[in-house]
Formats: structure tokens, C-alpha cells, sequence
């Protein structure tokens, strides 16, 4: 069952480009997924990217 719903972004388009071989966006993604407070890995639910006005978010779900 969801408790927390917590929202990180806004990542713009342009951090989308190059991102595939490097891993700089994947990188940053999960670390700012790390640094939500009361962040306990295994209460991780799922995260969605959600898209608002061509920016995206990702709402995270979680246990706690």
C-alpha cells in the first residue's frame, strides 16, 4: 500500500540528449531518488516520469 507519494524534477528536454552511453541523466535520476528524505530502498514502490509542459517529473511511490 502507498503512503508516500514524493515528486522530483523538473528534468528539461535537453538533459535528454547524449544521455544514453554516458549514464549522466541515469546517474542523476537515481541520486536524486537516493537523496529523498526518509529514503529506504526497499519502500520503493515504482517511479512513473510523468511529462509537464515538455519538462519531466518522476513520482515516486512508496511504502512509507
Amino acid at each position: 500500500m502507498v503512503k508516500a507519494i514524493q515528486v522530483i524534477g523538473p528534468y528539461s528536454p535537453r538533459d535528454f540528449s547524449g544521455a544514453g552511453n554516458d549514464g549522466t541523466l541515469s546517474i542523476a535520476m537515481t541520486t536524486d531518488i537516493e537523496n529523498l528524505s526518509g529514503y529506504v530502498k526497499t519502500d520503493i514502490i515504482s517511479v512513473e516520469p510523468i511529462t509537464v509542459l515538455g519538462n519531466i517529473f518522476l513520482v515516486v511511490y512508496a511504502k512509507t
